[in-house]
C-alpha cells in the first residue's frame, strides 16, 4: 500500500464548522473496481481533514487487490474520533460500500452512526435555481468555473487500475503514469469539493441562515399611493439586503417568482450580500375569514363582522356570510406572496391564488420577514 500526504493553507473556504457543529470536517471519496461491494474491491481512498488554518490531504492506494484491507484499516484508523463526514453521494454509495467491506473483513463499522453532510443531497435545490443540466459533481464544478485536469470518470478508471496492476511489476514507467492518472482523479474529486462547498451559502440563503436582513423601500413608494389606486405601484419596490456568513462563490441574478400582472421578484447575489427586490402593490385588498359561517356580511358597508358583535345590526341589514363575502378590507401598500406565509393575508378576490402582505409587516430581521424569504425559494 502507498500513502500520499499533502498539506496546504486553508484559503477562502466556506465556514463548514457551522454546519458540522464544531466537529472536525472530513471530506473523503473512494475509488472501486465496480459498483457492487460483493464483487468489487476498493483500490483508493482519499480524504481531507479541514483544520483552522490548514488542510491535510491523504490518499491510501492499493498496489493490488490484496491490499484492500490495508487501505480500509488505514483510513478508519486515521479518522478523528470527533469528526463529521462530508461526501458527494456518500450516503448513496461510499458509506454503504465501506460498511459492506468492513463486514466482510470483520471490522467494526461506525460510519453510519457518524454525523455527515452529503453535498449531493444538500445542494440538490440548486439544480432548479441555476437551471443546471444535472447534479453530478462536475456540473457544480462547471457552475463555479472549475476546470478539471482529469478527463476520466470513475467507471473508465477501472480498466486503468487493472492495467496498472498488470504492469506494476514489469513496466514501472507505464505503471507510474497510470497510477498518477488514478490519484489525480481521486484528488480532484475531493479537492474540488472544497470550493463546491461554498455553494452552501445559497442553501443558507434559502433556509434563512444569514447574519442580517435589512429592509429599504424605493423613494417613490409613498407617492405611488396617489398615483395608482387600482394596482401596481409602478417602479416602486421593497429591497431586502441580506448579509451572509460567507461569500457567494458565483455572482448570480435570478427571477424567483413571476406573478400575473406584477413585476417579477428577483434576487441578485454578489460577495457576501444577496439583494431581493420585491414589487410594491398599492390598492384595496380583502382578508377572507376561513370560518365564514361565524360571520355576517353587511351589504351596505361591503364588509363582514363576527356574529359575536353583530347584535347591534338589524337583521334586515345583514346576511349570512359565504366564502366570498366573509371579508374585511384594507387599503395601502402591499407586497405579493407567492406562498401564503404572512397572516393575515389579503387578496383581490376569494378565488385568487396570489395573496398579499402589508408592507408594514416587513421589518428588518423580523420573524415574518425570514418566513417570507424562505418561502421565495
Amino acid at each position: 500500500m502507498i500513502t500520499i500526504t499533502k498539506d496546504f493553507p486553508r484559503e477562502n473556504l466556506y465556514p463548514i464548522e457551522s454546519a458540522t457543529k464544531g466537529l472536525a470536517p472530513v471530506l473523503f471519496d473512494i475509488e472501486t473496481t465496480g459498483l457492487s461491494a460483493k464483487n468489487a474491491t476498493i483500490y483508493l481512498i482519499g480524504a481531507i481533514l479541514i483544520k483552522r488554518d490548514r488542510v491535510n490531504f491523504v490518499q491510501w492506494f492499493a498496489e493490488g487487490p490484496s491490499e484492500e484491507r490495508s487501505v480500509l484499516d488505514s483510513f478508519l484508523s486515521w479518522l478523528p474520533d470527533k469528526s463529521c463526514l462530508i461526501t458527494f453521494n456518500g450516503r448513496g454509495f461510499d458509506i454503504p460500500f465501506l460498511c459492506k467491506k468492513c463486514k466482510g473483513f470483520d471490522i467494526p463499522c461506525y460510519l453510519p452512526q457518524m454525523p455527515d453532510i452529503d453535498l449531493y443531497r444538500a445542494l440538490g435545490p440548486l439544480k432548479n435555481y441555476f437551471d443546471m443540466p444535472g447534479r453530478r459533481l462536475v456540473a457544480y464544478e462547471q457552475l463555479i468555473g472549475l476546470n478539471r485536469e482529469d478527463t476520466f470518470n470513475g467507471g473508465e478508471l477501472v480498466d486503468v487500475y487493472r492495467e496498472y496492476v498488470g504492469k506494476n511489476k514489469f513496466d514501472k514507467e507505464t505503471a507510474e503514469e497510470l497510477k498518477a492518472m488514478l490519484l489525480l482523479h481521486n484528488e480532484e474529486d475531493i479537492r474540488d469539493m472544497l470550493p463546491v462547498m461554498s455553494l452552501l451559502t445559497y442553501i443558507d440563503l434559502f433556509g434563512g441562515n444569514y447574519k442580517s436582513c435589512e429592509v429599504s423601500a424605493s423613494s417613490g413608494a409613498a407617492a405611488s399611493a396617489e398615483a395608482d389606486q387600482a394596482g401596481n405601484a409602478e417602479n416602486s419596490f421593497v429591497e431586502l439586503t441580506i448579509t451572509m456568513h460567507s461569500d457567494f462563490v458565483a455572482d448570480s441574478r435570478h427571477t424567483l417568482a413571476t406573478l400575473p400582472g406584477i413585476p417579477a421578484i428577483e434576487t441578485i447575489a454578489s460577495g457576501n450580500t444577496a439583494r431581493i427586490r420585491i414589487p410594491i402593490v398599492n390598492g384595496t385588498f380583502k382578508h377572507y375569514f376561513p370560518d365564514y359561517k361565524n360571520y355576517y356580511y353587511l351589504p351596505g358597508e361591503d364588509t363582514a363582522i363576527h356574529k359575536s358583535i353583530a347584535s347591534a345590526v338589524e337583521s334586515g341589514h345583514r346576511l349570512q356570510a359565504t366564502k366570498t363575502t366573509a371579508f374585511t378590507k384594507a387599503s395601502g401598500l402591499f407586497v405579493p406572496q407567492p406562498r401564503e406565509v404572512i397572516n393575515p393575508s389579503f387578496k383581490k378576490d376569494a378565488t385568487d391564488k396570489i395573496s398579499f402582505a402589508p408592507l408594514s409587516r416587513f421589518a428588518s430581521d423580523s420573524a415574518d420577514l425570514k418566513s417570507y424569504v424562505k418561502s421565495l425559494f
